[in-house]
């Protein structure tokens, strides 16, 4: 059985779908990103799940009960949002005893609670603190012991890092798996972030649409996407039209060698990809450097190959200039049929 799940939600606003017939299922204990673009849908299969919107059809089982009619504060289901949304005129241990003194916990029980919590966000100290006067990050931080004090049976986090700055997005997410971990939380994180989805999710929902195009591990959502639109989300660069097929070359699937070696007929090859099914993976073809881009790890090239135009990523940082003649590999390649 699962811990949750939505059976064919369908959502209208102004009459256009929001949500167009989703499924999804979420084992105990597990972390699910959704990811896609602004006005895909996401939020609003937070609010759904939560008990937020009851405008809709379809079912949310939660436990294998049918919740869909239950009110949001009979769900012990929390969100947590980039707003964090901290009681101001509340300190900090208020905050986070928020929850259990509506649920008449004893002094004794939440004080051991929140002490507890407060370690767990490495806050010791913190509990007379006005929330006013702590960073955004301790904010965060205060924001997701609150909502894990009332042990909620799903916890859902609504783009909760997108206002922080990098370093602070990467302390928060390692900081939420560990808690998670810890207590084997359900947690669903709604985010337009790629690389944040793949780094804290057990499993990806990629959604475009209103609808779910892949579910799958992290690795394989990124190395194997399974749709043309899935695959246009998820890598920006290196996609060639030919008829009706589409070849997705990744820049990071792509070696360079020193000499122009080989000169393959890169146009001609692909043809026999799409057509006849013969490997592109192995074969040298001649290229020239057009652009060259430092970016920390890795050189990042536009070269063109035959009348075509391919980015590459180098991770071995070999430093070419613009007009040098070379050689490619390509190690992988998708091909996507319409």
């Amino acid at each position: 059985m699962y811990k949750l799940e939505l059976q064919n939600i369908q959502k209208k606003f102004y009459n256009k779908n929001v949500l167009d017939g989703l499924n999804l299922q979420v084992k105990k204990g597990e972390r699910i990103s959704i990811l896609g673009p602004s006005g895909c849908g996401k939020s609003t299969t937070l609010s759904i799940i939560a008990g937020l919107i009851d405008d809709f059809d379809g079912k949310v089982i939660l436990d294998g009960e049918d919740i869909t009619s239950k009110a949001a504060n009979k769900r012990n289901i929390v969100i947590v949002n980039q707003e964090n949304l901290l009681f101001p005129h509340m300190n900090v241990y208020e905050n986070i005893a928020f929850g259990l003194r509506v649920r008449k916990k004893s002094k004794d029980e939440i004080d051991k609670k929140v002490k507890e919590l407060l370690s767990d966000i490495g806050l010791e100290g913190y509990e007379k603190k006005k929330v006013s006067m702590i960073s955004g990050g301790e904010k965060q931080r205060v924001a997701l012991a609150r909502a894990l004090a009332v042990e909620p049976e799903v916890l859902l986090l609504d783009e909760a890092y997108s206002s922080l700055d990098t370093n602070l997005r990467e302390r928060m997410r390692e900081l939420t798996i560990g808690l998670q971990k810890k207590h084997n939380t359900t947690m669903i994180l709604v985010t337009h972030d790629k690389e944040e989805a793949i780094l804290f999710s057990d499993r990806i929902a990629i959604m475009l649409n209103g609808k779910l195009e892949q579910i799958d591990y992290p690795e394989e959502v990124y190395t194997n996407p399974k749709t043309k639109a899935a695959a246009k989300f998820m890598v920006d660069d290196n996609f060639i039209e030919i008829g009706s097929a589409t070849i997705l070359i990744k820049p990071e699937d792509i070696d360079i060698h020193k000499e122009a070696g080989v000169q393959n007929d890169f146009e001609n090859a692909l043809n026999k990809f799409v057509e006849e099914n013969i490997k592109l993976e192995g074969k040298v073809f001649s290229a020239e450097v057009k652009k060259v881009v430092y970016s920390g790890t890795k050189m990042k090239y536009i070269l063109n190959v035959g009348k075509r135009t391919l980015k590459v990523d180098d991770f071995d940082m070999n430093r070419y200039e613009i007009g040098d003649k070379i050689g490619i590999v390509i190690k992988k390649t998708n091909i996507y049929r319409d």
